[in-house]
């Protein structure tokens, strides 16, 4: 408090001086001197000395009092902004943590969830390895009513797997309109691959 209220005290000077010595530099502008650095400085801290003297015998005991009340009222607004701002800093943190801890739970489900899919993955690929072993030891009359009634993508799969001389008598052997919807499937399947 002590060094604010020196600087609002010098801030305060120096604006009566501006006002002061801004008549007065406009007059030694015209009386243009040269001095040596030594005079330079002693010229200055003389003028320094006198402006100081001028400001501070301006100050009547009663501007002083309003002046460290005003200064009091300052730092008073002053704390109630750092006590905003270290609430609004710890609010942000918290925010910050929560998040963070959201953003965790969520790629735990999320692993959760890819884990899941990829075990379903792992078992629908055995189930259809299982049921084109099956397929394959069947009779193709057998065969053929089996798929017919399945998803048209599992039993493309199955076909995939089973040899294609025992595909082509198992296509004969179903319904035409189920024959060709999977036969188109099949077709495009073994294009992709």
């Amino acid at each position: 408090m002590k060094y604010l209220f020196i600087f609002i005290f010098s801030f305060y000077v120096y604006a009566e001086e501006k006002e002061a010595v801004a008549p007065a530099a406009a007059a030694t502008t015209s009386d243009k001197k040269i001095y040596s650095e030594k005079e330079f400085k002693e010229k200055v801290d003389a003028e320094v000395k006198i402006q100081l003297e001028k400001s501070l015998k301006r100050f009547h005991p009663s501007n002083v009092v309003n002046l460290s009340i005003e200064i009091l009222e300052k730092e008073k607004a002053l704390q109630v902004q750092i006590d905003e701002f270290k609430r609004k800093e710890e609010t942000y943190k918290n925010n910050e943590l929560s998040f963070i801890k959201n953003v965790k739970a969520f790629e735990e489900s999320q692993s959760k969830v890819i884990g899941c899919i990829e075990k379903n993955n792992d078992q629908k690929s055995k189930r259809i390895e299982t049921l084109a072993d099956v397929v394959s030891n069947m009779k193709p009359q057998n065969a053929a009513d089996l798929l017919s009634v399945q998803d048209t993508e599992i039993a493309v799969k199955v076909l995939e797997l089973i040899d294609t001389k025992k595909v082509s008598k198992i296509f004969n052997l179903m319904n035409k309109e189920i024959s060709a919807r999977l036969q188109k499937e099949y077709m495009n399947m073994k294009k992709s691959n």
